[in-house]
């Protein structure tokens, strides 16, 4: 558990490819507690340094089959490039990410760019749509 030296988690917790931390409490029957990995950087440099899911090469060339098989069958694809705002705080802390910091920011623009790139290569690899949403409001407003 390379982010979370030291911790112990519930039975049942369950890690992402990123390292997102997902705790069953026993106390609840579907919600789980979210340990975020990068929580505890402190500098610009360790953000830098952080393997980020760079996107392969061969990305476009492997979803071109799978986008035509769907097309012959008549039906339309569709990609899913993943989010900005919800993944950076999955990964930050949500708290971290409202800051007007400089680690926030460069998390956010690195963010953005792969977002950016995983459209690109949808579109290269032919999918009909890629829907978009993230969650940035309150009941009553924006998050502030």
């Amino acid at each position: 558990m390379k982010y979370y030296p030291g911790a112990t988690f519930n039975p049942g917790t369950t890690f992402d490819n990123c390292g997102v931390a997902s705790e069953p409490h026993p106390e609840t029957m579907h919600m789980t507690r979210m340990y975020h990995p990068m929580k505890n950087f402190t500098s610009l440099d360790e953000f830098k340094a952080h393997p980020y899911q760079e996107l392969r090469e061969d990305c476009v060339e492997m979803l071109i089959p799978v986008v035509n098989n769907l097309h012959d069958r008549g039906l339309a694809a569709m990609g899913i490039p993943g989010s900005i705002w919800e993944y950076s705080w999955c990964m930050c802390g949500m708290e971290d990410m409202m800051e007007d910091d400089e680690k926030a920011v460069y998390y956010m623009d690195k963010q953005t760019e792969l977002v950016r790139s995983r459209f690109v290569a949808l579109a290269r690899a032919g999918v009909d749509f890629i829907p978009r949403g993230d969650d940035i409001g309150m009941q009553h407003s924006i998050m502030k």
